[in-house]
């Protein structure tokens, strides 16, 4: 079973460090954000089992947020100055421990390690048919790369396929949707119909016959629905 993480860091080069050693480590990164706001924007809408956060947990607003989440979820500071943590005020829920920057592997290894034998559960990491979270898609005559997690939905189209990160805003690869599937992470994504793939944590509601991503709404295919139905809990 994975872990779901949420990273809240406001150097963006630590949050992106973070990140590859969380993922390689067999966590799903939920989100990663760069401030408390946008944490409690997130945080309506999914619910990581792990946090690792930076020194803004000790604002106001951050204390705030972590003593809202109550024993939910649990929480790791990643802190770039050592002397930092003496100085910042502590929210009333305490955390599971302290990563000092630069982070090695081993340092968020034991961090996952830890929050999953308090909570005894097993990581799962998966075996990956793809080689990188990243997706390279043509932009304007250039080639540029797309987080996984930045990723709505693929629907076919021939032999391209289109990458939309909003709904109205996509890229074009030269690929088909059979060729492309078995290089996605299949923790992330999911085929629904023969010409839609989903992001797993984009879905927001829906049962076997239909599945909605904000507010498009995907009928799924017949032979999808079985898998679908599993995959989501989704129930009649």
């Amino acid at each position: 079973m994975c872990v779901s993480v949420g990273i809240i860091e406001e150097d963006k080069l630590i949050a992106i460090n973070l990140r590859k050693l969380v993922e390689e480590k067999g966590g799903r990164v939920l989100f990663v954000v760069h401030t408390m706001i946008e944490a409690i924007r997130q945080l309506t809408h999914v619910t990581p089992e792990l946090l690792f956060t930076d020194s803004s947990i000790g604002t106001e607003c951050g204390r705030s947020l972590v003593n809202q989440l109550s024993n939910r979820i649990e929480y790791f500071l990643v802190l770039s100055d050592r002397k930092e943590s003496k100085l910042m005020p502590i929210p009333e829920k305490a955390p599971l421990g302290i990563i000092n920057f630069p982070c090695y592997e081993t340092e968020v290894s034991a961090a996952i390690q830890l929050f999953i034998s308090r909570n005894k559960k097993t990581v799962h990491i998966p075996s990956r048919g793809y080689t990188t979270n990243y997706l390279i898609v043509a932009d304007k005559g250039l080639k540029r790369k797309i987080h996984e997690d930045d990723v709505l939905y693929i629907e076919a189209m021939g032999n391209y396929v289109k990458l939309y990160v909003q709904v109205n805003e996509f890229f074009l690869r030269k690929i088909s949707i059979r060729k492309l599937l078995p290089q996605l992470n299949p923790d992330k994504f999911m085929q629904i119909h023969r010409s839609i793939i989903v992001h797993r944590d984009k879905v927001e509601r829906g049962n076997f016959q239909c599945v909605y991503v904000g507010k498009m709404r995907f009928t799924v295919g017949r032979s999808y629905a079985k898998e679908v139905k599993k995959s989501f809990a989704l129930t009649k």
